[in-house]
This record gives C-alpha cells, sequence and structure tokens, in this order.
C-alpha cells in the first residue's frame, strides 16, 4: 500500500508531531510525538529510549510521513485512538456517563500490550462491577452494565480481557454469568 494514502486521523494529526503511528492494514495514521507516547507507555518508552540509527527503518522499512519515521502497530484504528485519548489527557474514563465496555475493552488491550499499568489499574473496577458474584447483586449489576453500554454480545470479548490481566476469569461467578450472558 502507498503510505501517501493513508488517512490522517483528524484529531490526533499533530503539526509538530514527530512519529507517525499506523493502524492496523495501515488504514489510519496518527502523527504524535515520541515524549508523550514514552511518558506514559512504558514499551514506547524502550522503543524510544534506546533507538538506534537503524530503528526507525527496522520498524517501517524506510517508510515515512511528512517527514516522520512511521511504526506499524496491529491494533485497530479504535484502539489507537482511544490510546491517545488517555495518554493525550482526553479520557473517557473521566466522566462515568461516557464509560463504555468498548472504551474499556480497548484500554485494557492496549494498556496490557504497550506497558499502561496505570490505565489497566484504572480500568479494572470498571470491569469487576458488571459481574455479579452473588444473585442478589444481579439487578445492581444490570444497572450498572446498562450505564457502560455492556451487552451479553460483549460477554466473550469481557471473558477475553478478564484473562488478558488475570482478572479472576477463571472464578466460578465469572465463567458462569459470562456462559449465562453466550446462553
Amino acid at each position: 500500500m502507498y503510505i501517501a494514502s493513508i488517512a490522517r486521523d483528524p484529531e490526533f494529526w499533530l503539526f509538530d508531531g514527530n512519529v507517525v503511528l499506523l493502524a492496523q492494514n495501515r488504514h489510519a495514521a496518527f502523527r504524535v510525538h515520541k515524549g508523550v507516547l514514552s511518558l506514559h507507555s512504558e514499551f514506547f518508552a524502550g522503543m524510544f529510549e534506546h533507538e538506534l540509527p537503524n530503528l526507525s527503518k527496522e520498524l517501517c522499512k524506510d517508510e515515512n510521513l511528512d517527514g516522520c519515521p512511521t511504526v506499524p502497530l496491529e491494533d485497530t484504528e479504535y484502539d489507537i485512538r482511544q490510546f491517545l485519548l488517555v495518554v493525550y489527557g482526553k479520557s473517557r474514563l473521566k466522566t462515568p456517563e461516557e464509560t463504555t465496555f468498548p472504551i474499556l475493552a480497548a484500554l485494557i488491550r492496549v494498556g496490557h500490550k504497550y506497558g499502561m499499568h496505570d490505565v489497566v489499574n484504572e480500568c479494572t473496577p470498571y470491569l469487576r462491577s458488571i459481574v455479579p458474584t452473588t444473585l442478589d447483586e444481579y439487578g445492581q449489576v444490570l444497572a450498572h452494565q446498562f450505564s457502560i453500554d455492556f451487552a451479553p454480545y460483549h460477554a466473550v470479548e469481557a471473558l477475553y480481557v478478564f484473562r488478558l490481566i488475570d482478572l479472576d476469569a477463571d472464578d466460578p461467578h465469572v465463567l458462569s454469568f459470562v456462559l449465562f450472558l453466550c446462553a
């Protein structure tokens, strides 16, 4: 795919950015700052701290976009955007009415992958609150699930993110509830 044809993200195409993140299948590009990424992510801090003369070439196969090295990622455009909203201080976790399960799942995926432990820890209580531990809690949990836009079709993904961060995914309460939702 010709790199100039990649769609530039309107919110995260920063005029003074010095690195371009390419989403999965190179459908979208985000021009951001190495320093900001490094501040919030162990992965990016390690990548940029130990930058070798040929690091950009190894990562991007000699591709540059607007003079910036590109870093191809295997994450979706949605997941990268959620990650950038957090690192640039526009997190939707700050207001409960804007926190949805798809956002939580995206942040857990990228937070785990890129060593953003604070983000994972911030999402964990929201995840715990969508699974009742007793039948008496079921009604209360349903109300909370509705408030974060959690639907039964999210159950398999919920189990995946629970397992990803080792959040009691094998607990009988979690498994039985997820299987109940899948049925």
